[in-house]
């Protein structure tokens, strides 16, 4: 492995070379072509090198170079035609006009292949939102702003956590999609994905944020499987001095009230003889969450793979005073006491249980830091050191309900880059802190508050008619004089059994916190060999990637009863890309292929191809076409998790975490991992065999050790420019996965356990396919309209017959549209607005946690803008669900509402 590194730090350092020559100065001014006012902000870069330098407030700008004469400029500003310009002379003085575009023909994106290119000529389907779609956006954060994106849905958990999903196989916990922020991957080290507002950077500090749906694994390596988000962040050297923005307004939802929210972020950089540049970031949001209130019947994952839709449908009309009645939002009403009602036989009955308000601090807080230091070593060659640190509260909606809070996630990043090649290195690290399972919490505490065994006797004796004054067979009775002499609802003592069991890590004692520090360490390499010889594209990477999984038992196989110790898992991968323009570089031809390891899974290849062809000189009507693959290496959880959440032992399917997990029973010995594995059975014939008696009902589970997941994706697509007013992307694709990563509930006779385990659907192949058409048209003065559809739909119907228990998991409806109308300034007054439409189809949701319809609903969004242009401000009023008409976009989770807010803006690049 050291010889691996070392080869590709050589390679990284063969760019270093550098040759001076006497400095030129080159002074200048850019203006708008179209009124001739000063442009601010305007990026200005030396074509082949990171030197660059950027506009003042009066459009002035100075640049210091030792590049060779003559050479060339490369002048981009958000809104405008990108331009070149030849510098001949040295101490040139230079006035530059510059056009206005209303168009996306000079929009340019990174994340389709790792090279700069125009996104209407990238090779696969990508959605972008620039710095000024970003600052107008009605949206209250960034999340909800990429919601309005082709083929993306957002679905809330949380006030604090959104979970972004792109073409279906999702839910809150998405291992199937990466979050990258300047080439960092942010998901959670221990959780494998992006927990909400803890994975992203302060919003005044986004440049940029795009999106690729379906695979990337050839380029972006394992997980890159369903989609990313790549998030650039503003450079110091060309976005300089201070920039902040403030957010006051309320939430407003039916359940939860009218509640204060607030939101602030500063940023501030600064550039020495563009040399040596810093920045720093600041934010704060407080709140309070989405209350979650469904009383319906909670079809869990029990429930949801062995009944019928019909027994569903029973299950959800039960009334609500039932005696084994299981509501989605209360906790400990789950736990079903046996009661003696007066028949030879005990009957269960549910104890009463409490609300997830009751138990749930619904104040959440967000602060995050973040700073970075920058040194150019040459013109060439930059060498930087950034950290960002967030601690954050939010609920996690999965298994069962996690509220995580004060959790922390920080990152800290070393790199050196040129401008055709980087070497990152960074270290990720993860600390749950405070939080804590929902489903243990709440049996703990209602069995603090009076025990099973004294509830289920006053019940019992209740209901005979043993009390004076109630009247027998009267459940209803019965449950209030069980109920009586419970601890109060917020009383002293309920908040002392509260804080006792959130405190308390150990299971086995009451206790329901969990503890995750886990952490990694990844680096990654990149060199694009083109600007040596622009004949091929070519461009080679690779990444290295050691975890270290830490939760003391809590949450993996780390305990005394595994290996006792941290667990590291290593992998590592290789990437080559080969490009080719051909007839007068109409036609763009691309090629690429990687290789990956980890240490419990064989190496794989996934190799992609693209073509491209413009239909026209001008490039502006484009037809694509690709083969994509992806591959998938289990996430932590999947491959090590060892975790009791009482209703069932989740474990991970790795034959590492099979061979070495223990399972101690209540006389003091141990039955081991292997022994549990291999005689589990499957859930229907265990409750077969529970009705019957009869052993023979019993089918053993016969899982597979867990393997890699992959999938194989063609897309064609179109995106085209017409008349310069309408903007048209079309896209269709057709996936098939192979190996699909599912959990199975099982049950092990060994130990009277239900151990829900990791493993794949290898005897039938799950496929998906999607359309996806969006349209942008710019009208006179300034108004632009838009709109987009996509279509998605799968097919698990041999899965789901073949494998029991297999829950498909989609979560994505098969139609949904959004609709949009905009001006930035209306007859140049300053004045703006924006407005956002969008609707989505109802669906089945399908988790880990349970099963249940998500109705359709329909959004809308506005804002209103007004720019202080001598002030470099902006003030907005904005409304998120305008109409306020509350929508659910996950089972179990809250009602979402609406969110109304004043905002103030100042940054110095503000037009």
């Amino acid at each position: 492995m050291k010889k691996l590194f070392t080869i590709s730090l050589a390679l990284m350092l063969c760019g270093i070379c550098t040759f001076a020559f006497a400095q030129t100065t080159i002074k200048g001014k850019v203006t708008d072509a179209s009124d001739g006012s000063a442009m601010v902000g305007v990026s200005i870069v030396v074509k082949g090198k990171i030197t660059g330098t950027t506009t003042d407030g009066d459009g002035n700008f100075a640049l210091n170079t030792n590049t060779q004469l003559p050479f060339t400029l490369l002048l981009s500003s958000i809104g405008y035609t990108n331009q070149e310009v030849q510098v001949t002379q040295a101490n040139q003085t230079l006035d530059i006009k510059m056009q206005p575009s209303t168009t996306k023909l000079n929009e340019l994106v990174v994340s389709a292949s790792k090279v700069e290119e125009s996104i209407m000529e990238a090779p696969v389907s990508i959605e972008k939102l620039s710095i000024t779609e970003l600052r107008n956006t009605p949206s209250f954060d960034m999340y909800d702003a990429i919601s309005n994106l082709k083929g993306v849905q957002v679905n809330n958990g949380s006030l604090t956590f959104s979970s972004v999903n792109t073409r279906g196989f999702a839910d809150m916990q998405n291992w199937r999609f990466i979050q990258l922020v300047d080439g960092m991957e942010t998901n959670a080290p221990g959780l494998n994905y992006p927990v909400g507002g803890n994975s992203g950077p302060t919003n005044i500090d986004i440049l940029s944020i795009e999106l690729v749906p379906g695979a990337s694994s050839a380029l972006y390596g394992a997980n890159a499987f369903n989609g990313l988000l790549n998030i650039t962040t503003k450079d110091p050297f060309n976005y300089q001095g201070l920039s902040a923005y403030v957010k006051a307004g309320v939430t407003v939802q039916e359940a939860g009230g009218t509640n204060p929210l607030f939101d602030f972020g500063a940023r501030y950089a600064t550039a020495i003889n563009n040399k040596f540049a810093f920045k720093f970031t600041v934010g704060v949001m407080q709140g309070t969450d989405w209350t979650a209130n469904d009383d319906s019947y909670y079809i869990n994952n029990t429930r949801a793979t062995t009944l019928t839709n019909e027994q569903i449908g029973a299950l959800l009309q039960t009334p609500r005073n039932s005696p084994n009645y299981d509501a989605v939002n209360v906790y400990g009403d789950e736990v079903g006491v046996p009661v003696n009602l007066g028949s030879a036989t005990p009957v269960t009955i549910n104890r009463t249980g409490i609300r997830e308000a009751d138990i749930v601090n619904y104040d959440v807080q967000t602060y995050r830091f973040g700073a970075s230091l920058h040194y150019r070593i040459t013109e060439d060659i930059e060498v930087n050191y950034g950290f960002s640190y967030v601690q954050s509260d939010a609920i996690l909606r999965h298994t069962t309900i996690y509220p995580l809070v004060n959790f922390e996630q920080q990152l800290h990043r070393l790199e050196l880059k040129g401008a055709n090649f980087s070497l990152l290195g960074y270290y990720s690290a993860e600390n749950a802190k405070d939080s804590y399972a929902m489903l243990a919490t709440g049996a703990f505490i209602e069995e603090g508050r009076k025990s099973s065994a004294a509830w289920g006797a006053d019940y019992g004796a209740a209901y005979r008619g043993e009390v004076a004054g109630i009247t027998a067979a009267n459940h209803d009775a019965a449950r209030a004089y069980a109920d009586r002499d419970l601890i109060p609802i917020g009383s002293d003592a309920f908040n002392q059994l509260r804080s006792a069991t959130l405190n308390n890590p150990d299971i086995s004692t009451g206790g329901s916190k969990f503890i995750d520090r886990t952490s990694f360490v990844n680096v990654v390499g990149n060199y694009d060999f083109t600007q040596i010889k622009d004949v091929v594209e070519v461009q080679v990477g690779g990444n290295y990637r050691r975890f270290n999984l830490l939760s003391e038992g809590q949450l993996f196989n780390d305990g005394p009863l595994g290996f006792n110790q941290a667990i590291p898992i290593e992998e590592y991968g290789f990437f080559a890309q080969v490009g080719k323009k051909l007839f007068d570089k109409r036609l763009s031809l691309r090629g690429s292929l990687r290789y990956d390891k980890n240490q419990n899974f064989d190496g794989r290849v996934t190799p992609r191809a693209s073509a491209v062809f413009a239909l026209d000189a001008k490039r502006k009507h484009n037809l694509r076409v690709s083969y994509q693959t992806g591959f998938r290496n289990p996430a932590t959880q999947e491959t090590y998790i060892a975790l009791d959440i009482g209703a069932a032992i989740l474990l991970g399917g790795t034959r590492d975490n099979i061979d070495n997990y223990n399972y101690a029973l209540p006389n003091g010995a141990t039955v081991s991992g292997s022994t549990i594995f291999q005689n589990l059975v499957t859930l229907p014939s265990f409750l077969a065999f529970s009705a019957s008696g009869n052993p023979a009902d019993l089918v053993p589970a016969n899982l597979q050790v867990l393997k890699q997941e992959r999938n194989n994706t063609i897309e064609v697509g179109y995106k085209g420019l017409i008349a310069d007013k309408l903007f048209i992307d079309l896209n269709y694709y057709y996936t098939e996965y192979e190996d699909f990563v599912v959990r199975l509930t099982t049950i092990s006779p060994d130990v009277g356990r239900a151990f829900a385990v990791y493993t794949n659907i290898s005897n039938a192949k799950v496929t998906s396919q999607g359309v996806g058409i969006s349209l942008e048209y710019s009208l006179p003065e300034g108004y632009k309209f838009g709109g987009n559809y996509t279509y998605t739909a799968f097919d698990a119907d041999e899965a789901v017959r073949l494998n029991p228990g297999f829950l498909p998991s989609f979560n994505t409806p098969e139609n949904r549209f959004n609709l949009s109308l905009s001006n930035s300034n209306i007859a140049n007054t300053n004045f703006g607005f924006n407005l956002k439409y969008r609707w989505s189809q109802d669906y089945v949701w399908q988790s880990p946690f349970g099963k249940g319809d998500i109705p359709s609903f329909d959004v809308v969004d506005l804002a209103l803008t007004y720019k202080l242009t001598k002030l470099k401000s902006a003030l907005k009023i904005g409304a998120s669900n305008l109409l306020n008409q509350e929508y659910r976009t996950v089972y179990g989770g809250p009602l979402i509402g609406s969110i109304f807010y004043i905002s103030w803006t100042y940054d110095q690049f503000l037009k």
